[in-house]
C-alpha cells in the first residue's frame, strides 16, 4: 500500500505531464498503483445518508473522493457527466447496477457485487446505482475522476424524470431546489433487467 501523499503527487505528476485526455483504465492504472493504506482512509469516512462523500482532492484534472454507504444506504442511477474514473473498494460489498439509456428507455443491463479489494472503472457515459443490501459492515470506496465531474444527471426510477444537479449534490434525487440545474420531465421509461444476474453468492 500506498499513502495519500503519493497518490496526490502521482495525480499531480500526471496532471502536469499530460496532453490529452484520461481513460478509465488509465485512471484505474494510476490508483492501483498508488492505493493508500486503509489506517488513512479509516477516519476519514463520513458517515451519512443517503451515503456519505467527502473530497480528498481536486485540481483541474483530477478529483479525489471516498464513498461510504452504510448498511440499507444507496444512491440513484446517475452518470458522472464528461468524466471517466475508477473505485478500489477498502471494505464490505454493495450491489452495482448498470444502465444503458437509448431512445428513451433506461434499462437495467447488469448486475454484479463489488466487494473488499476489487477495482472498477467507471467508463464514460456509464449509468450506474449502488446499494448496500448485502453487507452489515459499510461499502467504503476510493473514487478518482478525470476530469472532476460536473454537469452529473440523476435518474428518477419511479417518474422518469431526470435531474441536473450542481457539483455539490450527491448522486441522489435532490430535495433542495438550490442543487437542481434543470429537471427533464418523463424523460424516459424504466425497463427491468434484461440480462441474467451475475450477482455473487
Amino acid at each position: 500500500m500506498s499513502s495519500l501523499k503519493s497518490l496526490q503527487k502521482s495525480l499531480e505528476e500526471a496532471s502536469s505531464n499530460s496532453a490529452h485526455s484520461f481513460t478509465a483504465e488509465d485512471v484505474m492504472e494510476i490508483l492501483g498503483r498508488n492505493l493508500p493504506d486503509w489506517s488513512e482512509i479509516e477516519p476519514l469516512v463520513p458517515h451519512d445518508h443517503p451515503y456519505g462523500r467527502i473530497t480528498l482532492f481536486e485540481n483541474e484534472v483530477f478529483e479525489v473522493m471516498i464513498g461510504c454507504w452504510d448498511e440499507g444506504n444507496w444512491c440513484d442511477a446517475h452518470d458522472h457527466g464528461p468524466s471517466v474514473g475508477a473505485v478500489y473498494a477498502y471494505l464490505g460489498e454493495i450491489e452495482h447496477t448498470s444502465y444503458a439509456l437509448n431512445e428513451g428507455v433506461l434499462e437495467a443491463t447488469e448486475r454484479c457485487c463489488l466487494s473488499k479489494e476489487d477495482l472498477l472503472p467507471l467508463g464514460l457515459g456509464m449509468i450506474h446505482s449502488l446499494t448496500n443490501t448485502r453487507s452489515t459492515e459499510p461499502f467504503v470506496g476510493l473514487h478518482i475522476y478525470s476530469p472532476p465531474t460536473s454537469n452529473v444527471r440523476v435518474f428518477h426510477i419511479a417518474t422518469g424524470d431526470i435531474y441536473h444537479v450542481t457539483n455539490d449534490q450527491g448522486a441522489w434525487v435532490p430535495t433542495d431546489p438550490k442543487n437542481i440545474k434543470h429537471i427533464e420531465r418523463k424523460a424516459f421509461r424504466f425497463r427491468n433487467l434484461s440480462v441474467e444476474e451475475t450477482l455473487n453468492n
